[in-house]
């Protein structure tokens, strides 16, 4: 074989070496995608289960958390400081004592940064 006849063969055999890369371009892809996919539901069934786990009872508001016999494995702040604020307003936390004989308590806030 020799000239033209030796091109045509060389061409067929590169496009049949680039279909098998293309084939098994697509296969890892697919491999990726199966691989995130489970984790992904790794993830949820985890959420999922922690929620489960420490589902705190309402509390109503302006009382005192009520909190889950099972601590949860993540914090969330959404749930955690629901009734916080309110109980803490409720429980006279932010309020002073005009007939307090203790020493004033005062926090120096600087100046906003001017340049």
């Amino acid at each position: 074989m020799g000239g033209p006849e030796k091109e045509v063969v060389d061409g067929a055999l590169e496009a049949q070496e680039g279909a098998q890369q293309q084939q098994e371009d697509l296969e890892k892809k697919k491999k990726r995608e199966e691989k995130k996919s489970e984790q992904k539901a790794k993830k949820a069934a985890a959420a999922a289960s922690n929620e489960a786990d420490a589902v705190d009872p309402f509390t109503p508001p302006g009382e005192k958390k009520l909190l889950a016999p099972e601590m949860a494995k993540s914090y969330n702040p959404k749930v955690v400081e629901a009734s916080w604020y309110e109980w803490w307003e409720k429980s006279g936390f932010f309020v002073a004592d005009p007939e307090s004989k203790k020493p004033p308590f005062v926090i120096v806030v600087p100046p906003p940064n001017v340049t």
